[in-house]
């Protein structure tokens, strides 16, 4: 059972986290294991399992990272194993960002972290723009495009660490 039919949610990238906190409080209500102290072991076995589900499926629902991949692994877009394989032009730039980091001074960290804050939000944008047009139509072009999104904000994030570790040296 994924996540979505757990919550008897509808599978997308946008979600009412109204809902999905209710949904989750609802749950955690009917399967505490401290209620079913003395119930069967296998019964305790089975609540404890739907607990940990829960409690999974909420951080993963919830974070809109992990609910973008997710999604992505639901509809076999990414997989675990895949390779992950960006733009070339995506690759250069950031080889070329990575190089300025590398070579730059720490005064100039507060203006490469705005750079890049506008790098992350304009991709958030455009994200936001396929996720809804996904959700509306189900159009499978559009699950590429938020694959490839989703990759260059993974990538994007392993710069930021990068640069903050410059930044404490």
């Amino acid at each position: 059972m994924n996540y979505f039919e757990f919550y008897t949610l509808p599978i997308k990238f946008s979600i009412d986290k109204v809902a999905l906190r209710q949904k989750f409080l609802e749950l955690s209500k009917k399967y505490h294991p401290d209620f079913f102290v003395h119930e069967s072991e296998e019964l305790r076995s089975n609540i404890l399992a739907n607990s940990t589900l829960n409690n999974t499926a909420f951080k993963t629902l919830s974070h809109d990272s992990l609910r973008v991949r997710y999604v992505l692994e639901l509809m076999g877009v990414i997989t675990e194993t895949e390779k992950e394989v960006l733009p070339q032009d995506f690759l250069l730039e950031m080889m070329d960002l990575n190089e300025t980091i590398m070579e730059m001074d720490k005064s100039e960290l507060i203006g490469m972290k705005a750079n890049i804050a506008l790098m992350e939000a304009t991709l958030q944008a455009v994200l936001a723009q396929a996720s809804d047009r996904y959700d509306s139509m189900g159009d499978a072009a559009e699950l590429q495009q938020i694959k490839t999104i989703y990759l260059k904000q993974k990538y994007l994030l392993r710069i930021k660490e990068s640069m903050l570790k410059f930044a404490s040296l």
